[in-house]
């Protein structure tokens, strides 16, 4: 069927867009984030603005169609209860919550733009034009070359502030700059995409999603926060409540409460596609919400013991949502565990993941894995030709492994990560290989950026290992034997590397990478048998 949406393009000035959020008009819907924007984020879009130039559009619809509970943006007033008018953004909080704080002067930052510098000849886009201040970390003088960001409204707000702080030499100068080289920001102009009609959650979370491609998806789970909503009940801040109960499920799931969900409708109608997820009663989240995050949580301490440290190494929400349904109806750890690792290694829900973990979750219910999908695990080759950009599953799946031997930091000996619940994972990955091409080009990856080439350092010890190289680091280790509790060789084998410096010398890369592929294949091994 023809899907239509009814769109008209409007352009708002800066005046306009706050003037709606300021009057309670404009409003975010819960699906939306927090303000994430960092400092130099917002310098740079204020410099766009008062540069004149185009920032990209701004999506809002007439909430009235879309029906989803709206709050206001950062630091701006309460939305007009019960308006019919109101508007919801869709896209575009961080540039209007940055114009916001900008204009009227409010937020943890002052923004001011260098008068001095512009007087220099900079361009207004450098750097160094649009700067910050802390909130009361200092004073700003009279005599500063700093006009507050609040200023530049309009020609009315600059020439009053430049008549009661600016020197007088510089009153003409200064005029003669925001006249000629600045767009006042009041009068700055935004495309805007006004959406009206009837708009279903789907199509909104559609929209988003091709609109903004390299921003964050919207998926389920955010439209349902505001669909929950409406009924009184808060699935945002029950998401936070469990993750701020059970440390596990931040640690592994981190703000991603979309397998929980998941795994309510799926054993509840045998589904998780999008539409029927969204079709979810909100009476009936909340009946099951309970047990579900009882479920995640202790799904979330498995799958830590089996090397999931952070959300970017768990293989597939999919093969998650499966576990925590399973879970909830009884499953054992040593089901779970094989589940997981056949369904990451082997890279299961590559294709066809909604309909691959409806098929996985009837079977563990009856205590088996799915007989007609690969039950052996990939061949070593396989695991040693793995990058993070062949196969992130796999990759994340290799990395967690590697985990589980819990490895140390082969300068410190420190070890990386914990197994434990609230443990904290600050380590990086650096290739022991060094030199060679620093990104994937051709078909015959170079060996550095092999999963199986990586090993895990502590903060600051990568540039080292980088700039030194890992045998020159090595040596100097050997040389301070009492320092260190744990000997060289058993921090080597915590890493899956040949035990002794000279083995390490004497092996090619490639032989590295085979002979650790094999060892990254033994441990799955044994974890299956656990």
């Amino acid at each position: 069927m023809r899907r239509s949406v009814d769109f008209v393009l409007q352009i708002w000035t800066a005046a306009d867009a706050i003037r709606r959020i300021t009057s309670g008009y404009l409003g975010l819907p819960d699906f939306q984030r927090r303000f994430a924007w960092s400092t130099s984020d917002v310098k740079a879009f204020l410099s766009t603005v008062v540069g004149g130039l185009p920032s990209g559009t701004v999506m809002v619809a007439e909430n009235r169609m879309l029906n989803v509970a709206l709050r206001e943006l950062e630091g701006a007033p309460p939305l007009r209860q019960g308006a019919g008018e109101l508007l919801a953004l869709l896209d575009g909080q961080q540039r209007l919550t940055a114009l916001l704080h900008a204009l009227h002067d409010i937020g943890p930052e002052q923004y001011f733009v260098n008068f001095d510098a512009l007087q220099g000849g900079v361009d207004v886009l450098e750097d160094d034009v649009v700067v910050s201040r802390r909130r009361g970390s200092r004073a700003i003088s009279d005599k500063s070359a700093l006009v507050p960001f609040s200023a530049l409204r309009n020609d009315h707000t600059f020439f009053a502030w430049l008549a009661t702080h600016a020197r007088s030499s510089r009153t003409r100068e200064w005029g003669e700059i925001f006249s000629e080289r600045l767009q006042a920001a009041d009068d700055y102009r935004i495309p805007v995409t006004y959406l009206g009609g009837e708009l279903g959650l789907a199509t909104v979370a559609q929209i988003f999603e091709r609109t903004n491609k390299w921003g964050q998806r919207l998926d389920a789970f955010d439209l349902l926060v505001a669909r929950v909503r409406g009924s009184g009940w808060g699935l945002r801040d029950a998401w936070e409540e469990a993750g701020n109960r059970y440390p596990a499920i931040g640690r592994v799931f981190g703000d991603n409460g979309l397998p929980t969900i998941s795994a309510i409708a799926l054993r509840s109608i045998g589904e998780v596609r999008r539409n029927a997820v969204l079709s979810l009663p909100p009476a009936h989240v909340e009946q099951h919400w309970l047990e579900a995050v009882e479920a995640t949580a202790s799904v979330a301490e498995l799958l830590i013991g089996e090397g999931v440290r952070r959300p970017d190494l768990l293989a597939y929400d999919t093969v998650a949502t499966a576990m925590i349904a399973a879970r909830i109806d009884g499953a054992s750890n040593s089901l779970l565990r094989h589940y997981y690792w056949l369904a990451s290694m082997n890279r299961w829900h590559e294709v066809a993941s909604n309909t691959r973990v409806v098929s996985d979750y009837r079977h563990i219910s009856v205590g088996e894995v799915d007989p007609t999908m690969p039950i052996e695990l990939p061949p070593v080759e396989e695991l040693e030709a793995n990058t993070r950009r062949s196969s992130r599953a796999l990759w994340g799946a290799m990395v967690g492994a590697m985990l589980t031997a819990e490895p140390r930091d082969l300068v410190t000996s420190e070890v990386v990560s914990s197994a434990l619940p609230e443990g904290e994972d600050t380590w990086a990955l650096v290739s022991l290989i060094a030199g060679g091409a620093a990104s994937e080009t051709s078909a015959d990856v170079p060996a550095r950026l092999r999963t199986a080439a990586q090993v895990f350092v502590m903060p600051g010890i990568g540039s080292r290992l980088r700039r030194y190289g890992l045998m020159r680091v090595l040596r100097e280790r050997e040389a301070q034997p009492t320092l260190f509790e744990n000997s060289l060789k058993d921090d080597l084998a915590s890493q899956l590397l040949p035990v002794s410096t000279s083995a390490l010398e004497r092996q090619r890369p490639r032989d590295i990478i085979r002979e650790r592929a094999a060892r990254i294949r033994s441990l799955v091994e044994r974890r299956i048998a656990f």
